[in-house]
């Protein structure tokens, strides 16, 4: 059984947000008997990763946290949660798994939505191995901004997994939830969609991106509100044959 530990990232020296501490509040109430722990620099070995350690000295605080989330669960166990997610109902269920993740919009695998483990799961420790291996730094000394979403998604499929975005669960290794579960927000098309299934709703703080990608979503959005989804929804359909 999962531990009753609620797991986040906070590398870095900025302030949290108020979107940031809404959510962590609404962990608070949906998961009131549940340990709450941050991980940063004073309590997480950055150096234990290569990766994570040259993350961290570029300030991508958020390729740190990639690392940093499987380490923690295989190591104790529990829910890691992004500090952009919000709760709306109990997360209690979800602790009958030996291991768990869900599909993002986009049909891929973010374990940034949530995710949760018991310690030691051969997956997670697969995970880690390859971020062992692997540089934060190409060799032309900048960032491999690859995404944990595409890393995760990849090393799921060498596994055999098939992902189609539908629930899955195997007992022995892997339960895998639909996006509709924790990621009810369609970020690209500002859409949202909440069922009786949504249990979370990830905000898309977006630490990752870069402030000029940061800055077309805000553009698109503001066009959208004025020309309305139809249209935009078109405008891009004829952008994307036109460009790619």
């Amino acid at each position: 059984m999962i531990p009753k530990t609620i797991h986040y990232c906070w590398f870095g020296e900025n302030p949290k947000s108020e979107l940031i501490k809404k959510c962590i509040e609404s962990w608070k109430e949906f998961a009131p008997d549940f340990d709450i722990v941050e991980w940063n620099k004073t309590n997480f070995d950055i150096s234990k990763y290569k990766y994570a350690k040259q993350a961290y000295e570029k300030k991508k605080y958020a390729f740190v946290s990639d690392v940093a989330r499987f380490d923690v669960l295989n190591t104790y166990g529990g829910i890691y949660l992004d500090t952009d997610v919000e709760l709306i109902k109990p997360i209690e269920r979800l602790l009958n798994n030996n291991l768990f993740m869900g599909y993002d919009q986009k049909g891929l695998i973010a374990t940034g939505l949530i995710m949760g483990s018991e310690p030691k799961k051969e997956m997670l420790e697969e995970i880690l191995e390859y971020y062992s291996k692997k540089s934060f730094l190409l060799q032309n000394k900048l960032p491999d901004n690859t995404t944990v979403v595409t890393i995760v998604s990849d090393i799921l499929k060498g596994n055999g997994f098939i992902l189609n975005g539908d629930y899955y669960e195997d007992p022995s290794t892997l339960t895998l939830y639909p996006s509709e579960v924790f990621d009810p927000f369609d970020y690209e098309n500002d859409r949202m969609k909440i069922t009786d299934s949504t249990i979370s709703i990830h905000h898309y703080a977006a630490s990752w991106k870069s402030e000029n990608d940061k800055r077309i979503y805000r553009i698109g959005k503001l066009i959208k509100k004025i020309v309305g989804n139809h249209a935009y929804d078109k405008i891009a359909r004829i952008k994307h044959k036109i460009i790619g």
